[in-house]
């Protein structure tokens, strides 16, 4: 208010007008399309390189259709007729319901559960012509998979079931569909990819030296471990655990003895400290009254320290920083 030069209040009803002339409304926000990470370089490389000159290849051979589902016939390669599948997942929660609906309104209030209530996943294949995934001739085997997800439900939905799922969606389609070609088409999720077992990861790795193998997964509801696989450095290899003549054989090194080995836990110790120093910093300027950028500011004039000096709302003041 002030910004504009209004120095009286105005009432809520004037400002729910005032937002309605500007295109605002009271409402759910609409749902979109998730972009996250759709323009990271790895991303647009994977679809530009891969994916859409794959899929356009593929695409070659299968049949078009129109809005109303009807088969456009025109020329196509020789070869057998390309099937796609797309797969995907979709979770659905037991308090699912319609936000807005039309009420008579004389009807009483309606008590609501809170929350969404437990979750159960869906992960199935479609394709445009023949629907969803099928089942297998003799009736026993389908590749539509349910998931109650959770830490203490079924757990999560994983790179191991992906593959497995797609392994029995492959035997499926080659019985029920054997005269054609089958694609299968994943998004881009982090549970459709995997490390290898046992590759190296720091963000895995304890500090100390200690007996420890990396987990891989559940088979039979029970963790799988492996040890890491060796390193290497300058080109040389650099095992992760000491040899079977050391006096603590076979257990991890740890990444404190990784550092060492590598010259780099000095390093290390040093950028511990300027974070250590860095946060101190921007602490003590918010407790001067500094805001986010004059705290940014300061941070970067006085590097190192981890106090700023009592002189430096003047210094501020003197380079117009508000």
């Amino acid at each position: 208010m002030e910004k504009h030069g209004i120095t009286r209040t105005i009432s809520i009803r004037t400002a729910r007008r005032y937002l309605r002339v500007l295109g605002y409304r009271f409402m759910e926000p609409k749902k979109g399309q998730y972009a996250d990470g759709h323009e990271r370089e790895d991303v647009t490389s994977y679809r530009d390189g891969i994916y859409v000159p794959r899929l356009t290849e593929l695409q070659r051979r299968t049949w078009k259709y129109s809005r109303d589902g009807l088969p456009e016939y025109g020329p196509h390669r020789d070869g057998k007729r390309v099937i796609i599948w797309y797969h995907d997942e979709s979770i659905f929660y037991a308090h699912d319901r319609r936000r807005r609906n039309w009420y008579h309104k004389d009807a009483p209030a309606k008590l609501y559960q809170k929350g969404d209530g437990h979750s159960l996943m869906v992960a199935d294949f479609v394709s445009q012509d023949f629907g969803w995934s099928p089942t297998s001739l003799d009736g026993t085997r389908t590749a539509r998979r349910f998931l109650k997800p959770g830490k203490n439900r079924d757990g999560y939905f994983t790179c191991d079931d992906i593959c497995e799922q797609a392994n029995v969606m492959m035997d499926i389609v080659t019985e029920v569909y054997p005269d054609f070609e089958h694609a299968f088409v994943y998004d881009n999720a982090t549970t459709h990819k995997k490390r290898a077992d046992g590759s190296l990861s720091a963000r895995k790795m304890p500090k100390g030296t200690k007996e420890w193998e990396t987990e891989t997964g559940k088979v039979n509801g029970k963790m799988t471990k492996t040890k890491m696989t060796d390193a290497t450095f300058n080109g040389q290899p650099q095992p992760l655990y000491f040899p079977s003549d050391h006096p603590q054989a076979g257990l991890f090194k740890g990444m404190a003895v990784i550092l060492q080995e590598r010259g780099l836990y000095d390093a290390a110790k040093k950028l511990l400290a300027d974070f250590a120093n860095r946060c101190l910093k921007f602490a003590d300027a918010y407790s001067k009254g500094l805001n986010g950028r004059q705290a940014a500011w300061a941070a970067r004039k006085y590097r190192g320290h981890r106090v700023l000096p009592e002189s430096i709302l003047r210094e501020l003041e003197e380079a117009e920083i508000y």
